[in-house]
């Protein structure tokens, strides 16, 4: 299997950090010689009911010609869309955006966006083959208490499924500067705030009020990982209100978003010794 070896040791000194704002990062990686394109269209047409969206998802994966199934929730709730791009190594990176909304909003940036990220992330892996198996996992329900993330996660505990090496979560982005949770991994931060370098982007992690998400029934269970957001105490106000619509978010940002999420990716599927744990 391919790795690079001297990215694995520039982590190494990270084992141990207690937080991301403990960290120096000084990795140099080399941008993506194949960058994603955004595919904005998905935008501007965006289901208002859940179960609608679900299809959307499903319908476009399984048109773009993955692997793609249904893992539905217990209930009723809906259903996890999952679709599996086989690499060389079967050790696995999961990119996760919920598909459901709440409120009285379209749902646009909270999240669609990530949605589309999502879609343009598995165009460019099944025409560019990984290393590392992708699974990419549109979550139900996320907006009632992370359903569609603990079912998925308790699956895992059953034997139904491969448990990731790093989770690479991704709720509403766009609507400002992208930005990583402070609860992350240091050492996928730390390469995250690498790539943001090469677009000489920062990548603050601010301490957000009532901020959840998908990544933490993984987190709980010791998995690694990564969450892009692009919220402030101002924009959190507007998510689940009428104001979340088309022109909530910034086109600009939200392409930016999407190099600087591919190139994180890309440089875990080509450099990281995926077996991270901190201290």
């Amino acid at each position: 299997m391919r790795r690079l070896t001297q990215l694995f040791i520039s982590l190494a000194f990270l084992t141990g950090c207690a937080s991301t704002s403990d960290l120096v990062c000084e990795l140099e990686i080399e941008p993506m010689s194949v960058t994603p394109s955004l595919t904005i269209s998905h935008l501007d047409s965006v289901p208002i009911r859940n179960s609608e969206r679900e299809e959307e998802v499903f319908n476009t994966l399984h048109a773009l010609g993955c692997d793609v199934s249904l893992q539905n929730l217990p209930h009723g709730r809906g259903a996890n869309v999952i679709c599996t791009i086989t690499g060389e190594s079967d050790e696995e990176i999961l990119i996760a955006a919920h598909h459901d909304r709440l409120g009285s909003g379209r749902g646009v940036a909270d999240n669609w966006t990530g949605i589309t990220i999502l879609l343009d992330l598995a165009t460019h892996y099944l025409k560019h083959p990984p290393i590392h198996t992708i699974r990419l996992v549109a979550f139900a329900d996320e907006e009632n208490d992370m359903r569609g993330s603990y079912h998925y996660v308790r699956q895992l505990k059953r034997g139904r499924g491969t448990r990731p090496r790093v989770m690479v979560n991704i709720d509403t982005v766009g609507v400002g500067a992208l930005r990583l949770d402070y609860r992350s991994s240091p050492e996928l931060a730390c390469v995250a705030r690498a790539v943001g370098d090469t677009h000489d982007v920062p990548l603050p992690s601010p301490r957000l009020s009532n901020m959840a998400g998908d990544w933490e029934p993984f987190m709980a269970k010791g998995i690694p990982v990564l969450h892009f957001h692009s919220l402030d105490d101002r924009s959190m106000g507007m998510l689940h209100t009428y104001r979340d619509r088309r022109d909530l978010v910034n086109d600009r940002r939200l392409s930016q978003a999407l190099g600087i999420i591919a190139g994180t990716i890309s440089a875990l599927d080509h450099g990281i010794d995926l077996t991270l744990s901190v201290d």
